[in-house]
This record gives structure tokens, sequence and C-alpha cells, in this order.
């Protein structure tokens, strides 16, 4: 594993200028369990070429507003996290999951499918421990 040093925020920005970001809102919706969140389609770039789309969302204490490259990507390097396990039983009882649920074990594939094509368009895991540095205190 990577030993991070502090970073900035303007050393975050810098180390992101060549990504980019485009959404557009799906609006506001309720899941299954009742939570009340809005929905954005969005496009992550790297140097104009797709890393990944995908649906964001976000609870509704952010207003509307777009949702910002920082968080998308923090939101996407965290769910990375799913690989660094020896499997389900393993990250489901780090997170507190049943490791009997389907459902739970739903979550951790579809976090794990959404990491491996984030890191094909990253072009491997090397873009992603750099990302992880950036995201350290974020």
């Amino acid at each position: 594993m990577t030993n991070f040093t502090e970073v900035t925020a303007e050393e975050r920005a810098a180390g992101l200028k060549d990504y980019s970001i485009s959404s557009y809102s799906e609006g506001r919706t309720t899941n299954e369990d009742g939570w009340e969140h809005d929905a954005w389609n969005v496009r992550v770039e790297h140097d104009g070429c797709p890393v990944w789309t995908g649906t964001y969302r976000c609870g509704i204490g952010h207003g509307g507003k777009s949702p910002r490259l920082e968080d998308v990507l923090y939101s996407l390097i965290m769910d990375a996290d799913c690989l660094d396990y020896d499997g389900f039983e393993d990250w489901a009882s780090c997170y507190g999951y049943d490791e009997d649920s389907r459902r739970a074990e739903k979550l951790y594939r579809d976090c794990c499918t959404q990491t491996r094509e984030f890191l094909d368009g990253l072009c491997g895991p090397d873009e992603l421990d750099r990302l992880r540095g950036l995201f350290q205190d974020y």
C-alpha cells in the first residue's frame, strides 16, 4: 500500500487538471428504501477519453446542484475499496453487512463491476493509487 502525504485543495485541483465532468439531471426520486435523492447521469473524462459513465446519486441536502468532479471521483475511489478485500464475506464484515444478505452481495458485486469499468477507463491501478493519494484527506 502506498504511503501518502497531506494534499491541499490546490494540489488536488492541479492533479485533476486533465479530468472533466459533464452531467444532466435525472430528477429527484425516492428509492425502495425510502431514500429521497437527486440522480444525475454523469460522464467523467481524462484527457478527453471517457473514464466512467453512470448514475450518481446524492441526498437532497445538496439542493439539486450538479455534482462536482471531486465528489464523483471520491465516490468512485471509495467504492474501489471493494477490490482490497478477500471476497464478499470479508467486505461485508468490514462494512457491517449481513454475510447472508443477497442484497448486500449484489451491492458488493455492483461495486466490483463499477470499479473494474473505472479501472479500465483509468488505464490501470497506478492511476487509481495516484487518485487515492490526492483524495486521502477529502
